[in-house]
């Protein structure tokens, strides 16, 4: 019966040789893709500032401050894997031996 695996992964690199890995050694595996979101970096270009504080009505102008803060995400993946049910105990193992969390598989129901 054909099953389909899902995991994620936080480092890009541990995605791809998994997927080679699981590819190569296993039997029964029709595919292994990774999929990656590159990191997409927050830009926070500055911070906000009071500059004039109205105390009785609470109103406040800001100022952009220009800064240095860029906090890229992390570039992870998630691999998806198509195989026949014999191998989902070897490729669970593999995933997790690799650092792969939310491991999913998707066995049709009979």
């Amino acid at each position: 019966m054909i099953t389909s695996i899902t995991a994620d992964f936080h480092s890009s690199e541990m995605g791809s040789l998994a997927a080679d890995r699981i590819r190569s050694r296993i039997p029964g595996v029709y595919s292994a893709v990774l999929r990656t979101h590159d990191g997409v970096a927050a830009n926070r270009s500055g911070n906000a500032v009071p500059t004039f504080a109205n105390n009785f009505s609470m109103n406040f102008m800001t100022a952009q401050v220009p800064g240095d803060r860029t906090s890229p995400l992390p570039a992870g993946g998630r691999i998806y894997i198509v195989c026949d049910g014999r191998g989902i105990d070897e490729i669970n193992s593999q995933l997790n031996r690799l650092g792969a969390v939310n491991i999913r598989c998707n066995q049709p129901a009979l």
